[in-house]
């Protein structure tokens, strides 16, 4: 066995005792007890109104062991639009209005004030305000969680926390954090017609048919030139990770424009050298596994280094119309560098970029709006490059 061989050994040997070690802390934390939180006091629903039209209702909630948000109140329509006064309400968001979760017919809200105030949750269908519902805030709770019911299924809805009524004239304020407007709260309703769509990372069961057929369908998309979207405009790169606080609606915002995401250098980088597709000769184990950490590291490497020269690549093989730097931090070897990878890229290829940033995580310091504003801008300006061409 020659020096290289014996020193790949060794590091095959580390790795074998150090995943034995791993493994048996793990299980002995698999048996250790684990301490079960109190239930919680069941709460009594209030009266449900149904002479809303496809309307939304809510249910109580389960209180959270600590500070628990109040039970969510029944939301009904409104005989007359909620007259809305543009100025920011003095109680501010602790934690901003979020949604916690959504499926085809249930949406369930969160959010937190400075105080208890008086106020309202108004909701209503993307594009139609005149068919408002609304509830008022549980009396003395600054932590609120809400879950609307009985939505249409894939539908897109808007939903606010507005506080008041203005004793004189009735209006009601939205809900600032940090000294700005939050905004509107947009989610969309899981659709009843479409297949769930799940991502593949690896095929537990050793070759189970549906991932044949699963490699089946890509193949045949591939060969024939079908797509996510159907009315695509815009073939785009994507650098970095997604905004995964408002993950769905960060896409739609691209989507909306006929956009579509081609690619991404991160898929290469997180995938850590296996996307090289290199097998291991299980005939030669120590070998094969010394060859293939050489190869997959490599290729990690390469990916964090030369991402410049990936992009230049890529867009001459996909015909990208765009390339989209999204540099959150992440893991710092990749995020680090990108506003002169940008650089790089565009001195070496004419195509237009966009550099946005919010967050990976924390949602209170993503401002959807700016987002936006920067989005349609850019593929305004991608439209008329397309028209001057």
């Amino acid at each position: 066995m020659t020096a290289a061989r014996r020193s790949f050994s060794g590091i095959a040997q580390r790795r074998a005792t150090c995943a034995a070690l791993i493994t048996t802390l793990a299980l002995l934390a698999g048996c250790a007890p684990r301490t079960q939180p109190a239930t919680p006091e069941p709460v009594e629903p209030p009266a449900r109104v149904t002479a809303a039209p496809a309307g939304a209702t809510a249910t109580p909630q389960p209180p959270i062991p600590t500070r628990e948000p109040a039970p969510s109140p029944t939301l009904a329509p409104t005989a007359t639009l909620i007259p809305l006064d543009d100025a920011p309400a003095s109680v501010r968001y602790t934690l901003p209005l979020v949604t916690q979760h959504v499926t085809e017919t249930t949406a369930t809200l969160f959010f937190e004030l400075e105080r208890p105030a008086e106020g309202i949750v108004l909701a209503w269908p993307e594009g139609d305000p005149s068919r408002q519902w609304w509830a008022a805030l549980a009396p003395g709770q600054a932590r609120q969680q809400i879950r609307l019911n009985e939505l249409e299924p894939g539908a897109a809805y808007r939903v606010m926390v507005a506080l008041g009524p203005e004793p004189e004239s009735g209006a009601y304020h939205p809900v600032a954090y940090r000294g700005e407007p939050w905004g509107l709260v947009s989610f969309r309703t899981a659709s009843d017609r479409e297949p769930l769509r799940v991502g593949v990372i690896g095929d537990g069961g050793f070759g189970d048919p549906v991932t044949y057929r699963l490699v089946e369908e890509m193949e045949y998309k591939a060969a024939h030139g079908i797509g996510t979207l159907t009315d695509e405009k815009y073939r785009l790169l994507f650098v970095g990770v997604p905004c995964y606080p408002i993950f769905r609606r960060f896409n739609e915002m691209f989507t909306q424009w006929g956009g579509t995401f081609i690619n991404s250098t991160y898929l290469w980088f997180a995938s850590g050298g296996t996307n090289r597709g290199f097998e291991y000769n299980l005939n030669d184990p120590l070998e094969s596994l010394a060859e293939g950490i050489l190869i997959s590291v490599r290729d990690a490497m390469d990916s964090m280094f030369y991402q410049d020269q990936v992009l230049a690549g890529m867009v001459d093989e996909f015909e990208a119309d765009g390339i989209i730097y999204h540099p959150i931090k992440s893991c710092r070897t990749v995020s680090t560098g990108l506003a002169d990878n940008r650089r790089a890229v565009m001195a070496s290829r004419d195509i237009p970029t966009l550099f946005i940033e919010s967050d990976m995580m924390d949602r209170r310091v993503v401002s959807e709006a700016q987002l936006k504003n920067r989005i349609d801008a850019y593929f305004e300006g991608l439209a008329a490059r397309r028209a001057a061409a």
